[in-house]
């Protein structure tokens, strides 16, 4: 919090925004594994826009630069 003290408080609370939404990806995989299928489902919704499903698998659509993985 230290570094943050020369921040504007607008600079800070992104920078805090920022903390938050690393942490939560760092926990996004353990998250995932404890949901239901209903919530898996709604949380690939989310984080992938662009995907085909079926019952058994999900294909995600890739966009430049991406598409040639």
């Amino acid at each position: 919090m230290l570094a943050l003290k020369g921040l504007s408080e607008a600079k800070a609370a992104h920078v805090k925004d920022g903390a938050r939404i690393s942490e939560l990806a760092n926990t996004a995989c353990f998250l995932y594994i404890k949901q239901d299928p209903k919530e898996k489902t709604r949380l690939l919704g989310i984080v992938l826009s662009n995907r085909r499903t079926n019952p058994v698998s999900l294909y995600p659509t890739y966009r430049k630069p991406f598409e040639l993985i």
